[in-house]
């Protein structure tokens, strides 16, 4: 999930200077890298359990794995655009609540013998939620311009 902010963090200082085109190729370019990284990374981690590590995880874990790691990269240049804002105290309030939904989601699903599963859904489920949180911010942001 880091490998996002390692992607574009070097570049914080020209992002806030761009023009909102610009931006907007730039989450979509950041978007396709998340797809391919997140992909690539997802077979490394089948790779190291299956022969490193000795264990085998289904089909299902690895799409919820995907689909935790795949909202980073689709949402990591909004959270700038709201610190340019100044609207750091909203970041922190969708990152709250993802706290909140992973830490209430996973007790959950580990306390009906989820296990893995269970925390990863948790995780995943929070990862969305951010996801749609702070688009939503930057489409009624992106409404009010024009």
């Amino acid at each position: 999930m880091s490998l996002s902010a390692y992607i574009f963090i070097p570049f914080v200082k020209n992002i806030y200077r761009i023009k909102r085109k610009t931006i907007l190729k730039i989450k979509k370019l950041l978007f396709l890298c998340g797809l391919i990284v997140s992909i690539f990374c997802i077979v490394i981690v089948y790779y190291v359990a299956t022969y490193f590590l000795n264990t085998s995880y289904s089909l299902y874990f690895y799409l919820i794995a995907f689909f935790y790691i795949l909202p980073c990269f689709a949402y990591g240049i909004d959270i700038l655009m709201l610190f340019k804002k100044g609207k750091e105290k909203t970041v922190v309030l969708y990152l709250f609540y993802g706290v909140v939904i992973n830490t209430i989601t996973s007790i959950l699903l580990l306390n009906n013998n989820f296990d893995i599963i269970g925390a990863l859904v948790g995780g995943t489920t929070a990862q969305l939620l951010i996801l749609v949180l702070l688009k939503r911010n930057s489409f009624l942001h992106d409404c009010s311009i024009t």
